[in-house]
């Protein structure tokens, strides 16, 4: 084995597959086959050796330091893109470029690359790691006029453009690509087409993110990927040790369809006391009708656990995570998400969902969802904060209420991304249409407007009467704290200041 004098941390893990790798930090290889399985790897690796990494990150200057992996063909291209931060566009225009997020991420990081290469066979292996950060020239170049870019086409407007390809829409848009710029471009960074994010024009885009170009992360770890790398493993199959008295013997317990990958091994540890996570192969889950992945065992029909996942929450009418385990997993986590952007979910609370089935029942399509949220968009004034209940005092409908659904359920149509913001009050939702999400500074300017001084059962009752509903004193006296007017529990009154208080006290 070559060893590199940029092997800082790693060098004896050069040559050595990704199985191998786990193994040695204490991950089973056949419970990480999940496109997270680099990240998790490289988080036990980096753990172990924390105190290097913090000595790295003083020696180099830098405030931050991020640990990356990177994943290389036989050629020597990423088989993934980088990617390093979500858009802000809002900060984006904003901002001046010394201040921008773009630069920071550069001028402060030092990157710690650790890098793997998949061979034919199917091998992840590791070739070494290197210290890494941006020279004043790439930052001062062409990561600059990338963020000037971006920062131009917001200001004139993203040219959002629905594009049919077979059976789907695409949407694309005018921001940089990777022909465009030599170091980054911009790139969707969001799970679905409905995980979106918003401009200073007060439309929606779905989220974006900015990317190092492959070519760029190729030049980056060429010295690593052009040495010679001895491979210091094989690859292996899975392999069950269960004998077939023990397999009847667990099968017998096994009623579930899907399980949390440790109450399935609680099951086998039942026949075989000696039975743990680091044991349960494929081959073994396999012998007993199951599959498995990082956190989930579901049985063989399924196939894979976001099938079993699905099957599980539309089952009925309604879904609350309490009800089985499962469903309290990361993986259920993300899908429950995801079902909810995508509307074939609506969150009622915490961990009770209605699904679409149900909606469908009752006559209720995305499009009715949509336009519900869209006529209050148009409804309502900019910067001025409403509740369901002012809206309706205020003589607003639509169909939609006409179902007579509970609150929640509209409250958390206008929870979705848009021009629409909320603020939690104490139990309550209180929205307001800005392109900025608002904070207690901006409702109590709202609330108090030109009045200097109020005291909090004036201030209580003008909150009533402008939204509709209670707010409970303590409530409002927690959402006064939290901005820069000044409340004294002496008087019981609120001032626009703390300033304006003691000069009320002197007068």
């Amino acid at each position: 084995m070559n060893q590199n004098k940029n092997d800082l941390l790693f060098h004896e893990l050069v040559g050595m597959d990704l199985e191998e790798i786990s193994r040695a930090y204490g991950l089973n290889p056949d419970l990480n086959k999940s496109k997270a399985r680099l990240t998790n790897v490289a988080s036990r690796m980096v753990e172990s050796v924390k105190d290097e990494v913090e000595r790295l990150r003083m020696e180099s200057g830098k405030p931050e330091l991020s640990i990356r992996t990177i994943n290389l063909t036989e050629k020597g291209r990423p088989k993934e893109l980088m990617s390093l931060d979500t858009i802000d566009f809002l900060e984006w225009v904003e901002k001046p470029w010394e201040e921008s997020q773009v630069y920071r991420r550069f001028k402060e990081t030092v990157f710690v690359l650790l890098t793997f290469r998949t061979d034919k066979q199917g091998r992840t292996i590791f070739i070494g790691d290197k210290l890494w950060s941006m020279s004043e020239k790439e930052l001062e170049g062409s990561v600059k006029r990338f963020w000037r870019q971006v920062k131009e086409t917001t200001e004139e407007g993203i040219v959002i453009t629905p594009v049919q390809q077979k059976t789907k829409v695409v949407v694309k848009n005018n921001l940089p690509k990777q022909d465009e710029n030599r170091i980054l471009h911009a790139k969707t960074k969001a799970s679905n087409a409905a995980d979106l994010c918003s401009l200073p024009d007060g439309r929606a885009i779905t989220k974006q993110g900015y990317w190092f170009n492959a070519s760029y992360i190729s030049d980056l770890v060429k010295d690593l990927h052009g040495r010679k790398t001895i491979i210091r493993t094989k690859k292996e199959g899975s392999r069950t040790e269960l004998e077939a008295g023990q397999v009847a013997a667990i099968q017998s317990d096994l009623t579930e369809d899907g399980y949390a990958i440790e109450d399935f091994v609680d099951i086998i540890r039942r026949t075989v006391p000696s039975y743990d996570k680091r044991r349960l192969t494929a081959a073994d889950a396999e012998l007993l009708g199951y599959r498995v992945d990082d956190q989930l065992a579901v049985r063989l029909r399924y196939p894979n656990s976001t099938a079993y996942l699905e099957q599980l929450i539309f089952a009925n009418d309604y879904v609350r995570t309490e009800q089985h385990r499962v469903l309290r997993t990361d993986i259920a986590g993300r899908l429950l998400k995801n079902l909810e952007r995508h509307a074939r979910l609506i969150l009622l609370d915490k961990g009770f969902y209605i699904t679409d089935r149900c909606l469908s029942r009752a006559g209720v399509s995305e499009k009715d969802i949509s336009d519900y949220r869209e006529t209050i968009e148009s409804y309502v004034a900019k910067d001025e904060f409403f509740t369901l209940a002012s809206l309706r005092k205020d003589g607003f409908t639509h169909p939609l209420e006409e179902i007579g659904f509970e609150d929640l359920f509209y409250e958390s149509i206008l929870l979705r991304v848009g021009v629409l913001k909320s603020l939690r009050i104490g139990k309550s939702n209180v929205f307001v249409k800005s392109l900025k999400k608002p904070d207690a500074d901006s409702f109590m300017e709202w609330l108090m407007g030109e009045e200097g001084i109020l005291s909090i059962e004036e201030l209580q009752s003008k909150a009533s009467v402008l939204l509709a509903s209670e707010i409970a004193e303590d409530d409002l006296i927690t959402i006064v704290n939290r901005s820069n007017r000044h409340y004294s529990r002496e008087f019981e009154k609120v001032y626009s200041s703390h300033d304006a208080y003691l000069d009320s006290i002197y007068e």
